[in-house]
């Protein structure tokens, strides 16, 4: 695969997971350019849901650290765990706005997690 092929599997799976995970309400704009180290990266603004994700135009060396697939799962979980994170590195936070935001990670995983039989 190219680089241009590997950026356009990389935005599919990463939309596919942000269907998958319920986060249909964030307007996602995609970047491919040199990330110096790592392969992909995710800025968030849950209060604009909005985001930047950012896919390198440089290919690792590691073979191993270039799972396309694996990059946009872990880029689309930073995605669900976003408003969480935001809520949780400010300095004053209600109580209850932590609990929601908990609260709504624990409602998508519960459809994310198969149940065991």
């Amino acid at each position: 695969m190219d680089k241009k092929e590997d950026f356009e599997l990389f935005k599919k799976e990463f939309s596919r997971y942000q269907k998958e995970f319920g986060l249909e309400g964030y307007k996602v704009l995609f970047l491919h350019k040199p990330l110096k180290d790592e392969n992909a990266h995710i800025y968030i603004d849950p209060q604009n849901m909005t985001s930047k994700v950012c896919f390198t135009t440089l290919k690792s060396k590691d073979p191993q650290d270039w799972n396309i697939k694996r990059l946009a799962k872990h880029e689309a979980i930073h995605l669900l765990l976003g408003r969480l994170s935001d809520y949780g590195l400010r300095r004053f936070v209600p109580q209850e706005l932590l609990l929601e935001a908990e609260e709504e990670v624990v409602r998508k995983l519960l459809n994310l997690i198969k149940e065991k039989r």
